[in-house]
């Protein structure tokens, strides 16, 4: 088919049509580019939302009183000090400024906070086997996307310079 495609754009095209047809691949192969960029700053966006109410959320006496009944350890240190992690984590890959630094931030926060805190496998009663299941997962998800982001960096419409390919 592109065989065919080619000889009827060689030869049978007058020249005005062949630059026609070409402008008119160039402009939309362009607007796809911008597009496609667009979607990875919104997903940036999206993805950075999250970490930052779950940042703010962690300076206050909720997360504190949830962290001591699991059980984690110095709660009074790690607790605001995770946050601090989540907030520049969230900053970072927002801005896309150093965010594969940022995205290593939140892996550092998830982890710990994963294995301590959503220990389903320890619970009995159903819908928190439940309810702790789901936030282990969500959270070994969000570790993988950060893995991404540490491997792939941000991405177009950010502050950290790219390198040119």
């Amino acid at each position: 088919m592109s065989k065919i495609f080619y000889v009827f754009y060689t030869f049978i095209l007058s020249s005005n049509a062949k630059q026609d047809i070409s402008n008119s691949l160039r402009k939309t192969h362009l607007s796809k580019e911008i597009s496609m960029k667009c979607f990875v700053l919104l997903g940036r966006i999206l993805f950075s939302c999250f970490f930052l109410a779950k940042a703010l959320h962690h300076f206050t006496g909720e997360v504190m009183t949830r962290s001591i009944e699991a059980g984690a350890p110095i709660p009074g240190v790690l607790v605001p000090v995770s946050g601090i992690l989540l907030l520049l984590g969230a900053v970072s890959i927002l801005l896309g400024y150093k965010a594969r630094v940022g995205a290593w931030f939140l892996i550092i926060e998830l982890l710990p906070a994963t294995l301590i805190l959503h220990r389903f496998w320890e619970v009995r009663e159903g819908h928190i086997v439940f309810l702790q299941t789901y936030c282990f997962l969500k959270n070994i998800s969000l570790i993988g996307a950060c893995l991404m982001i540490a491997y792939f960096g941000s991405g177009p419409f950010s502050l950290s310079k790219q390198p040119k390919k």
